[in-house]
């Protein structure tokens, strides 16, 4: 689930793209991921070249931003730079937020002055670009996202998209800044990455991966993450079940809920249902067009 802006997704005269999204099974999962295995494929190794902005209208998601865990809450701001990794843990259902994802060549060209060199710098290190703006200033940039130009071409809409980011970054440094976030447990962060890498490890296979005892790991993930780590699991289980559904007509509920790592369908459909606030057959009669 690597975000890139690859040639083929968006031109390479374009300078990002701009979207809503409710971080739920999507692309913007994971960005990122270090290099982890547990005696298989190592999961993706290349960080993001470009920089992403999230602003939360509505909801909430726990994101883990290289060791610091970040809450996003409605009107809450925060820029990811390059190098850096992300992975959204949790997002409630009522969750939503706008996200421009835009290549560093738009600082060289809207973002200049000394008050945007946190914005420019590209170490990994600093806490995350994490703040909380005004409801009035959230409805202002929403106002100027949904109006950048789309379908006039390359000139209006890159020009659009630099005074997005341009005014974005004057409303984070306009904005109060929240509590910052202690780094987690290094065997919580790789429990996170490896879980959202394979879906299908065991408890005990996961925890001996981290050094870490099943007790301990469930403890502190819970504690440091904000959900236990079985409903972490559970949730990654269901984005790799609706990959393969998606990918393969032809594959059956049960094998896609067994391969995605389930131990029963009676469990799968539990969470299915809970997730999705459908069985799994009406799911399968809604892609079937019934």
């Amino acid at each position: 689930m690597k975000l890139s802006l690859q040639p083929d997704l968006v031109p390479p005269h374009i300078d990002g793209f701009i979207l809503e999204s409710d971080a739920r099974g999507s692309r913007f999962s994971s960005v990122g991921a270090p290099a982890m295995s547990v005696g298989g494929p190592a999961a993706a190794r290349d960080r993001r070249p470009e920089y992403e902005l999230h602003v939360a209208t509505r909801g909430r998601a726990r994101l883990l931003v290289d060791d610091a865990p970040v809450v996003l809450d409605a009107q809450d701001m925060l820029f990811i730079r390059p190098q850096q990794t992300r992975l959204v843990i949790d997002a409630t259902d009522d969750y939503l937020s706008w996200v421009l994802v835009f290549r560093p060549r738009v600082l060289r060209r809207a973002c200049t002055t000394a008050a945007s060199e946190p914005l420019r710098y590209r170490g990994k290190s600093g806490p995350p670009l994490h703040r909380h703006l005004t409801r009035l200033t959230v409805r202002r940039l929403v106002q100027t996202y949904r109006t950048v130009p789309v379908g006039l071409g390359r000139d209006p809409f890159n020009t659009g998209l630099a005074f997005a980011v341009s005014y974005s970054w004057l409303a984070y440094t306009s904005a109060s800044l929240p509590l910052l976030p202690e780094a987690v447990h290094p065997g919580v962060r790789r429990a996170a990455w490896l879980t959202m890498d394979s879906a299908t490890l065991s408890g005990p296979e996961l925890a001996a991966a981290c050094n870490m005892s099943s007790s301990r790991l469930s403890r502190m993930f819970k504690q440091q993450m904000g959900l236990p780590l079985s409903e972490f699991r559970n949730r990654c289980r269901m984005q790799y079940f609706l990959s393969l559904v998606q990918d393969d007509a032809e594959i059956t509920l049960l094998d896609a809920a067994m391969t995605a790592g389930f131990g029963s369908y009676t469990q799968f459909h539990r969470v299915f249902k809970r997730t999705m606030q459908q069985s799994p057959a009406q799911y399968a009669r809604e892609q079937r067009g019934e």
